[in-house]
Order: structure tokens, then sequence, then C-alpha cells
């Protein structure tokens, strides 16, 4: 996990700095932004399975309409663990 987190930390850096063409940085805080809601929808589905019902991520999960944001992620990945 760690790792994961130092890898965010340097390609943002190389987006901070500049360091990449417009297109380069599009490109790349696209990769960011699915790869983060995956490992917030990972630890997230963990958690409520932990948790069991009591947990408000369940509350999250079941109140969620949009099949394409963090709920829905974490919904799938309850799924797929139960």
């Amino acid at each position: 996990m760690r790792e994961k987190i130092e890898d965010f930390q340097q390609r943002l850096l190389k987006i901070q700095i500049n360091d990449l063409n417009n297109d380069s940085n599009n490109q790349l805080l696209n990769e960011l932004r699915k790869e983060t809601k995956e490992l917030a929808a990972t630890l997230a589905a963990q958690i409520a399975l932990k948790e069991s019902e009591d947990s408000p991520i369940n509350t999250l999960i079941k109140n969620s309409k949009n099949k394409n944001d963090l709920a829905s992620c974490i919904r799938k990945k309850t799924i797929r663990t139960i």
C-alpha cells in the first residue's frame, strides 16, 4: 500500500513541476483518478465487510444512484467478496 501511495505521489509531482505536456498531464491525471477510486473502493469495501450491516458504508452504497461513483465501485467489490 505504501508503495502505491509513493507511486501516486511521484506521478503527481511530475504533473506539478510540469515535467509533461498537457496531453500527458491529462492522461496521467485520468489514470491517477481511476486508480485512486479503485483503491478507495477496495479499502472501503474491506471495512464495510468487517463492520457488517451496521457499517455507514452500506448506507452510502444503498443510497447511491450513479453507476460510476465511488459507492457503486464499493458495491461491486463487496459483492465480489461475498
